[in-house]
C-alpha cells in the first residue's frame, strides 16, 4: 500500500514538474506606439536635407494660394531651375544665392540648405528664399544686416517696393522682396500656413533716382 501511494505521489510530482517546465511564457509583443512614431519622425527630421526641408515649407505656402493669386514662378539652381513652383538649392553645384537673395559673401559658406521661389518674368517682382545655416548664426542680427543690404542694392530691370524678413520654423531665415501687393499676399499665406513665423521686418524699399514703377508691374 505504501509503495502504491509513494508511486502515485512520485508520478504526480513528475507531472507537475513537467507541466511547469514545459509551459512557455507568452511572447511579449512591442506594438508601435505614438511615442515610437514621434521618435522616428524626429530622427527623420534631424537627418533631413535642409534644402529639402526649406523646399517643403515653400511648397506648402505656394499650395495655399488661390488660383487667381498665382503668377508664373520657378526656383532652385539656375542649371536645374524648377518651373511652376519653388526649387531646392543644391549646394554641391554652382549656385548664385549671393545674386538671388543678396546674401553677403561672408555668410554664404555657412549656408547648409536653401530653397527659392521667384517670379519667372522678373525676380524683382517677387523673390522669396528660405536659408538654413549650419552653425549658430544669429538670424535676427543677420536679418537686420539684410534689411540694409536690400535697401541699398542697385536693382536693375525694375525696383521692388517692399521686403519681408522673417524666421520660419525657428531656424530658417526668410529673405523676400518684390511688388507691394504680391508681398502682402505672400506674407499672409506664410503666416496662415506657419502661424509661429516671426516677422522681423516688413519694410518699404525706396525707388532709386530715375526709376519708375511703370516698368515694374506683375504679369
Amino acid at each position: 500500500m505504501k509503495k502504491t501511494i509513494t508511486m502515485i505521489l512520485a508520478l504526480a510530482l513528475c507531472a507537475a514538474l513537467f507541466a511547469g517546465c514545459g509551459k512557455q511564457p507568452e511572447p511579449t509583443t512591442v506594438p508601435t506606439t505614438e511615442a515610437t512614431e514621434a521618435a522616428e519622425t524626429t530622427e527623420a527630421a534631424e537627418t533631413a536635407d535642409p534644402s529639402a526641408a526649406a523646399l517643403a515649407i515653400l511648397e506648402k505656402v505656394w499650395a495655399d494660394y488661390a488660383e487667381d493669386e498665382k503668377f508664373p514662378v520657378g526656383g532652385g539652381n539656375p542649371e536645374t531651375f524648377v518651373m511652376d513652383g519653388p526649387g531646392a538649392i543644391d549646394l554641391t553645384k554652382e549656385h548664385n544665392l549671393g545674386n538671388t537673395l543678396l546674401l553677403p559673401e561672408e555668410v554664404l559658406a555657412k549656408v547648409d540648405g536653401a530653397a527659392t521661389l521667384m517670379h519667372m518674368m522678373n525676380s524683382n517682382i517677387f523673390t522669396g528664399g528660405l536659408v538654413h545655416f549650419g552653425d549658430d548664426t544669429d538670424l535676427t542680427a543677420l536679418a537686420a544686416e539684410m534689411k540694409d543690404v536690400i535697401k541699398n542694392n542697385p536693382f536693375v530691370c525694375g525696383f521692388p517696393e517692399s521686403m519681408v524678413l522673417a524666421v520660419v520654423e525657428g531656424e530658417y531665415l526668410l529673405i523676400s522682396f518684390g511688388n507691394g501687393e504680391i508681398m502682402d499676399i505672400f506674407r499672409n499665406h506664410l503666416t496662415a500656413v506657419y502661424p509661429d513665423t516671426e516677422i522681423l521686418y516688413t519694410e518699404a524699399i525706396s525707388l532709386a533716382d530715375g526709376e519708375s514703377m511703370d516698368t515694374f508691374q506683375p504679369a
